[in-house]
């Protein structure tokens, strides 16, 4: 697999990531993975798919969906994996990298982020690029919009 590579500012402030493709399909199935399992309908469906002995088992259909196999081992427990154990060049920038990664989440800009939350773009870019802390208050504005926990960004 190809080495993850990373985008710089003129201060060496890294902006961006390049990553592969294999890993970005592997990050995209474990959102989607988290996705299904967070309905109960989709848990219970599992679960008899599971048991059923004819037709395609689970594991098949999980194959042809792309999905990751290791998430349905154990379908009544749900794991959320923290931007360390994606991303550990991130560790010690949790709030930043969250920050984006919520407000990419909602497909949003910036500009578009400051307008529903009522905080300057320029501090929401320093936010993300550690220059400007985010204080309880701005936690909360932003958590309300980015539909996270406020404490994600403290």
């Amino acid at each position: 697999m190809a080495p993850v590579q990373y985008i710089s500012d003129e201060k060496s402030n890294i902006t961006g990531v390049i990553v592969p493709i294999d890993l970005w399909h592997e990050i995209q199935a474990e959102k989607e993975t988290a996705y299904v399992l967070k309905s109960e309908v989709m848990k219970e469906r599992l679960l008899e798919a599971k048991s059923r002995k004819e037709g395609v088992s689970l594991e098949d259909g999980v194959r042809s969906l792309e999905f990751d196999p290791s998430a349905f081992e154990d379908l009544t427990s749900e794991r959320n994996y923290t931007v360390a154990e994606v991303f550990p060049e991130y560790v010690d920038k949790d709030k930043q990298v969250a920050l984006r990664a919520y407000r990419y989440r909602e497909n949003l800009t910036q500009r578009q982020l400051a307008e529903l939350t009522g905080i300057p773009q320029r501090h929401i870019s320093e936010m993300e690029t550690d220059k400007r802390v985010i204080g309880k208050e701005m936690a909360k504005r932003l958590s309300k919009v980015l539909k996270a926990d406020y404490k994600m960004f403290l």
